[in-house]
């Protein structure tokens, strides 16, 4: 981490990783981040808030170094495992009761019975 927080832009070339946790590492940091427009970058950043996206990195790089790392920071801990669970948690939907089944029962052998 000491390496990645004396960093001004934390640049992200991929345009086919499937769950970017670099990019909330870096913004905990209080490092903004730099990407193509892709699902990851998408979901994770606010653009010109925490990043900036765009088909030219170089363009945002440039703009990345203007965004506020306080901005980054607040905004990783959304990533936090207690917010994770919470939102989980309120996509879980509540089956009613009349739906349950009863747990199988197995018949109790003669041969069990006379351990």
């Amino acid at each position: 981490m000491e390496y990645l927080s004396s960093a001004d832009v934390f640049v992200f070339p991929s345009t086919t990783d499937t769950f970017g946790i670099v990019l909330i590492e870096a913004m905990a940091c209080g490092i903004p981040v730099a990407a193509y427009p892709v699902q990851v970058p998408v979901y994770i950043l606010e653009q010109g808030v925490t990043g900036v996206m765009d088909d030219d990195l170089e363009y945002a790089v440039t703009q990345a170094l203007k965004l506020n790392p306080k901005d980054c920071i607040q905004a990783a801990k959304q990533f936090r495992w207690e917010h994770c669970a919470k939102q989980f948690q309120d996509w879980l939907i509540q089956i009613p009761e009349s739906m349950y089944k009863p747990p199988y029962q197995m018949e109790k052998h003669k041969a069990a019975e006379d351990m």
